[in-house]
């Protein structure tokens, strides 16, 4: 993979000159064959751009060099660079073809940016002259030929099919090399051919057939989701991964309220006290519904249990607002949430001026309490001494200041 990426990169370079990329291609002596044979197989590939093509094409000729000049004559990759010549439809990249296989050093001194702007100026077609089939001629008879083992002989190891005379030859009995084709030096040719017998047939025993009539009967498994529509609970679990780490449409967050509703679904899709930390700072409105739909059950508990874990935030109050509003929350838990924001937001106070409360985070929890007190959902009496030294130690925020003046009234009405 390494040394993929550094092919790549290579191949992507504009800004410098053919000749200067080439050089950097075999800057390692070591590697220079193993980057060849990627280039060779992008190239066939056809996994490269047009522009990275031309590169390819410059350095797999400049690869191999013959009396100090580049040339396809014994290289290794002739063959597969004269078939991708051949396949070649672009007019540029033929004429880049041709004029450097005519003269390898020509385009040595231009950058991809001066070939692709010499593309831009060329005529629609371009057409190999009548000089590119002896070029190619000449390239091609300098290629292995199957002929080339007219002195050697191949010995049998094993009888093999001769495809000519289309029969079996005995072992040792050499073949003459005008005998062999092309199609058979490849290496398929050369696999051995092994005549196996069909196995007898056995009988049939009874043990064969215990399964059309078993003996015993497994135990009945009872499958408990049966009554479940297991498609919308896969939605629903989809739904909700996404509404611990996203903000949900309207549409989504009316359809996952209406299915947590049931009990089977929240346990196949693995709700629990965890999940509410996350789900209230992104979906405060689907974290009341859930609250909601169980404030009749006793793990109810757990749930305001865990509030006590959480930082306070404008999510979490609103959440609490919204539960009041709707249910019948316990004054005891009502109570020691507001002493718990109270203690929260007063032992920052000589900290750093960062690690500080923002006064949104005091002004939204003095709206918070108002409302509370507002709407007859909590009654401060037995914690009003506390409130009122909250709102003196904040006593710059304009909400705290409007807070203490309610407080002061009740306080006022109970003597």
């Amino acid at each position: 993979m390494k040394d993929l990426e550094g092919v790549l990169d290579l191949l992507t370079i504009e800004d410098r000159t053919l000749e200067e990329i080439y050089t950097l291609f075999t800057k390692e002596s070591n590697a220079i064959l193993r980057h060849a044979q990627i280039t060779i197989n992008l190239l066939m590939s056809n996994l490269l751009t047009r522009n990275q093509r031309f590169l390819a094409f410059y350095i797999l000729l400049n690869i191999y060099v013959h009396e100090g000049q580049p040339t396809l004559k014994g290289n290794p990759f002739a063959s597969f660079l004269l078939e991708f010549v051949e396949k070649i439809d672009d007019a540029y990249e033929r004429k880049f073809v041709y004029e450097h296989l005519k003269n390898p050093k020509e385009k040595g001194n231009l950058t991809v940016k001066k070939i692709i702007l010499e593309q831009e100026q060329l005529a629609e077609s371009f057409e190999y002259p009548e000089d590119f089939a002896e070029i190619k001629k000449n390239i091609d008879s300098s290629l292995l030929d199957p002929k080339g083992f007219q002195s050697a002989e191949v010995f049998k190891v094993v009888a093999d099919f001769h495809i000519e005379d289309g029969k079996f030859l005995p072992n040792q009995v050499p073949v003459h090399s005008a005998k062999i084709t092309h199609d058979e030096q490849e290496m398929s040719s050369f696999a051995t051919d092994f005549i196996r017998p069909l196995p007898p047939e056995l009988p049939i025993t009874d043990d064969e057939l215990y399964f059309i009539a078993p003996c015993t009967l497994p135990d009945v498994q009872w499958d408990f989701s049966l009554g479940m529509d297991c498609s919308k609970a896969q939605i629903t679990k989809e739904i909700f991964n996404k509404a611990l780490k996203f903000r949900l449409s309207e549409y989504e967050e009316s359809v996952l309220i209406d299915s947590i509703k049931d009990e089977k679904v929240s346990r196949e899709i693995g709700i629990d006290t965890n999940c509410l930390p996350q789900l209230t700072e992104m979906n405060v409105k689907v974290a009341a519904g859930l609250l909601i739909s169980i404030a009749s059950q006793p793990q109810i508990k757990d749930y305001l249990e865990k509030f006590f874990s959480m930082e306070i935030s404008m999510s979490s109050m609103e959440l609490i607002t919204l539960l009041a509003a709707e249910t019948d929350l316990p004054q005891e838990f009502i109570k020691n949430y507001i002493l718990y924001s109270i203690e929260f937001c007063t032992k920052f106070k000589n900290a750093k001026e960062k690690d500080k409360p923002s006064n949104k985070v005091i002004r939204a929890f003095s709206v918070f309490v108002k409302g509370l007190i507002k709407h007859d959902n909590f009654n401060p009496r037995d914690i009003i001494t506390e409130l009122q030294a909250f709102c003196i130690e904040f006593t710059t925020v304009p909400e705290a200041n409007a807070l203490f003046k309610i407080l002061k009234q009740i306080d006022d009405k109970k003597e």
